[in-house]
């Protein structure tokens, strides 16, 4: 099975020169932007929404719910991404990125 281009996008980051707490942060991020996604596409196909034209038309939809998934992601999402840094956190001394 090939990588989604929501996950390739996540894997052509430059990762390796950001330090452990972030990368967990970026790895939260997506890992909650992959689950809105599915959302998305199974909401939409439990409505019957999900039957497109033509194969055109379903990759614009699949690349419009990938960047929507990621903005809500990147927005605080529905938090997900906030309670798996604290569960991952616990035990940690370093402080979450972004906080002093």
């Amino acid at each position: 099975m090939g990588m989604t281009p929501l996950m390739s996008g996540f894997a052509s980051n430059d990762l390796a020169s950001k330090n452990k707490p972030e990368r967990i942060a970026a790895a939260a991020k997506e890992f909650e932007a992959v689950l809105i996604e599915q959302m998305l596409r199974e909401s939409r196909a439990s409505a019957g929404l999900g039957e497109e034209p033509d194969e055109a038309s379903s990759s614009l939809r699949d690349m419009a719910d990938q960047q929507f998934a990621r903005v809500i992601a990147g927005q605080g999402g529905f938090g997900i991404t906030k309670l798996l840094l604290e569960g991952l956190n616990k035990g940690d001394p370093s402080p979450p990125p972004g906080k002093p």
